[in-house]
């Protein structure tokens, strides 16, 4: 038996833990249907390294209205710009950074200029890391 809890996995004959430490991969969310399950994936975009971070960054929306409001105020609209400001800032704060950011961007540009699979870019990119 599974019991998320305690994350064990526990023998219900003998009460032997049989596994520690288990992750919940249960759905956090409730979905009725297939469409709804569909667009409940827990997952998100998959790493790539044609990103100099590797896709694993947040971004801070650009939009001023945060999920399911109406809006802001003036000073939360100046905080969420500033925010944003320091956000573009550190996501390539050194030369390497920067530098790998523009030469991935280069890459990404010929291969489409070439029309060459993602595979070739994904490659490409690794190779030059």
């Amino acid at each position: 038996m599974r019991d998320y809890d305690a994350a064990e996995v526990v023998c219900m004959a003998c009460g032997y833990v049989v596994q520690e430490k288990i992750a919940d991969t249960r759905p956090e969310w409730r979905a009725f249907d297939d469409e709804q399950r569909a667009k409940r994936a827990r997952t998100g975009a998959p790493m790539t390294y044609t990103i100099h971070d590797k896709g694993l960054s947040t971004i801070i929306d650009w939009r001023d209205r945060p999920t399911g409001t109406k809006g802001v105020s003036a000073d939360q609209r100046i905080e969420l710009y500033k925010l944003r400001k320091w956000q573009r800032r550190v996501r390539v704060s050194d030369a390497t950074e920067r530098n790998l950011a523009v030469a991935l961007s280069e890459l990404s540009k010929l291969s489409s200029a070439l029309s060459l699979p993602k595979t070739i870019l994904e490659t490409a990119s690794v190779i030059y890391r």
